[in-house]
């Protein structure tokens, strides 16, 4: 298999949320989550931490705690992602979240060049299944978790859409929009 290049990668990329349920090498995950551990981090303090889960049962025990999380029924691995502050005192909790956003980012699109789908499942402070999965996985008080990814085998891949939008880029100025290109 021959990978393709980053901005192949970052164009074609999008959220798969069919899986076949077949389960995919080891090393692919590792790679993976390798990839996420390239991210760029605040003063390079990697305070992220990844929990993968490959066990079916453990990730079908989540599924009642989202209705969008259905899709983990056949996922081949779920990447759970957290920070932990402990020792980063001089890090804001921003740029901590941040961190593991672009973690995230790059784990799909490594997930998406190995030719693997993923999607971000979204947990945050506040919603009721963020407690419960925080519970559920034994993650530990002080570490706050920033969010999931489904990874596996694709079943269904969605369509792929153009989505620039000039109304959205300004440039020199706020409200300009005269491109050029």
């Amino acid at each position: 298999m021959m990978a393709m290049d980053a901005l192949q990668a970052i164009m074609s990329r999008r959220s798969v949320r069919s899986y076949t349920g077949s389960p995919f090498p080891r090393q692919q995950l590792r790679q993976i989550v390798s990839a996420g551990m390239q991210a760029p981090s605040a003063h390079g303090s990697s305070t992220w931490r990844f929990l993968t889960i490959t066990d079916r049962a453990a990730m079908r025990g989540i599924i009642p705690y989202s209705p969008w999380w259905g899709l983990l029924d056949k996922a081949g691995a779920l990447i759970v992602v957290c920070t932990d502050p402990k020792g980063y005192t001089n890090i804001s909790h921003e740029f901590q979240v941040d961190g593991c956003a672009a973690a995230m980012e790059n784990m799909l699109l490594a997930a998406h060049a190995l030719e693997l789908g993923g999607v971000w499942l979204w947990v945050c402070p506040g919603e009721s299944n963020y407690n419960q999965v925080k519970s559920y996985f034994h993650i530990p008080d002080g570490v706050e978790l920033v969010g999931m990814l489904a990874v596996g085998e694709p079943g269904k891949l969605p369509e792929q859409t153009e989505r620039f939008d000039a109304e959205k880029w300004f440039e020199e100025s706020w409200g300009n929009t005269a491109h050029t290109v």
